[in-house]
């Protein structure tokens, strides 16, 4: 089961769930989407990187179940 963080940096940004996704070997990949994350107006991008930065964010750490469907959809596909 791969470990999953989802980040909400706001509103006022096209892309503003980051999302972590924990791959084999212990890195981390980053996929920044918008809420229409499977739209092709949408954002639904690998931005990757091996070093998490929630910890630079001013985001708000969500569950899955708070998610709009359609990122939870997009999450899955990339996983």
């Amino acid at each position: 089961m791969k470990t999953i963080r989802v980040f909400d940096v706001g509103e006022k940004y096209m892309d503003r769930y980051q999302v972590y996704v924990r791959a084999s070997g212990g890195n981390w990949n980053m996929f920044t989407m918008s809420r229409n994350a499977l739209s092709p107006q949408g954002v639904n991008q690998y931005a990757g990187t091996d070093r998490p930065m929630w910890n630079e964010l001013a985001g708000v750490e969500l569950k899955a179940n708070e998610l709009p469907d359609e990122v939870q959809k997009a999450i899955q596909e990339r996983i």
